[in-house]
């Protein structure tokens, strides 16, 4: 398809049947603000419709307005990205911190819509590889079964950390003491907001410009089952998006804090390609 200078395109679908649908996704590989990105997609014989972040109404016609935010920690990444790269932040320096204890409350500061949260988490499952924690001061408190917490943490531990490492590399440790921390917390699905994210900030040293606060961790953010609605509220729905985020967690350590090849954020079609093919393995 070809796209003029203004950003226009035609595309022909074939309706031999006259009762085809269609799915229009509209994407862009602009990481910074403006975003929602203005489109109008005009349907041959149609009206036009149109989108601009003031307008978010879904519209009744078949082809309907698509939603786009641009996620903090997604816009973070790439101010840490260059904020390296300019030498305004340091890589990492260790910050020892005692792996926790089963039952353990700490405090976690957690993105939601475009804010952060100060909450309290309850340590509810802890090894030598892992530990899961529960926020309880949320309206909800997360909470998770017996059974999806046993299969959840059981396979992140002996088959998603194993095979990352494998395959893509190894995490970093900021506070030495090898335990990757997988926080549950509605404030992670603020508004609808995403399932799950990898901060990039929580490797950092806390003040670095552009970033929000700073666990100081190697942190994976999920969205507790209770406030998920079916199929993704599964142990199985949870533990593929915590592989897919691993992923951007090794993939950060490994490119930008191991070897320096800082300067910009790698292209987004590589990094969400390297989290599905670890989603996959």
């Amino acid at each position: 398809v070809e796209v003029n200078e203004q950003g226009d395109f035609e595309l022909e679908l074939a309706t031999p049947g006259g009762t085809e649908q269609f799915v229009a996704i509209v994407h862009t590989n602009v990481w910074d603000d403006p975003i929602p990105i203005d489109y109008e997609l005009q349907i041959l014989g149609g009206e036009a419709l149109s989108r601009s972040p003031m307008n978010r109404e879904v519209n009744d016609h078949p082809a309907r307005r698509a939603e786009r935010s641009s996620p903090a920690h997604l816009r973070d990444l790439s101010v840490v990205v260059r904020a390296l790269d300019e030498g305004i932040a340091r890589p990492p320096m260790p910050r020892p911190g005692p792996p926790p204890a089963q039952g353990e409350i700490r405090s976690f500061s957690v993105l939601g819509n475009d804010r952060f949260v100060e909450i309290e988490a309850e340590a509810v499952y802890v090894s030598d590889n892992v530990a899961f924690f529960l926020d309880q001061s949320s309206d909800p408190p997360a909470s998770i079964s017996g059974a999806d917490l046993a299969e959840l943490s059981s396979q992140y531990e002996d088959v998603v950390l194993p095979r990352e490492r494998l395959f893509f590399g190894q995490e970093s440790d900021v506070d030495e003491n090898g335990v990757v921390f997988v926080l549950m917390s509605e404030v992670v699905n603020e508004d609808n907001g995403p399932m799950a994210y990898f901060y990039p900030c929580d490797l950092m040293e806390a003040g670095v410009p552009g970033c929000a606060y700073s666990n100081e961790a190697e942190v994976l953010y999920l969205t507790p089952p209770n406030v998920l609605e079916p199929p993704m509220n599964t142990a199985r729905a949870l533990l593929e998006t915590a592989a897919h985020e691993t992923n951007h967690m090794i993939f950060f350590n490994t490119k930008y804090l191991q070897h320096g090849t800082t300067g910009d954020v790698e292209n987004m079609y590589v990094l969400e390609g390297y989290a599905a093919l670890a989603q996959d393995l």
